[in-house]
């Protein structure tokens, strides 16, 4: 017997259009605990309304960061 698959393109949702990059950051913040940290991370992506972080160690949810990362070389 042979199945079929439907393949159903994905729509985009995003409301602005997002830039593929690849920029080093930095990302500061507090802990659950209140304590101040800092890590490294990767910019993968970003738009007007958000962007994409690939961070080196675990984040808090539902916490504010302050991201740093330069566009240029």
């Amino acid at each position: 017997m042979q199945t079929s698959t439907v393949m159903n393109p994905m729509i985009e949702r995003r409301k602005k259009p997002r830039i593929t990059c690849s920029y080093p950051a930095i990302i500061q913040g507090r802990d659950n605990e209140g304590k101040k940290f800092r890590t490294d991370a990767t910019l993968t992506n970003l738009s007007a309304n958000g962007l994409c972080l690939v961070l080196k160690t675990k984040a808090p949810l539902g916490n504010d960061l302050f991201v740093l990362f330069r566009c240029s070389s």
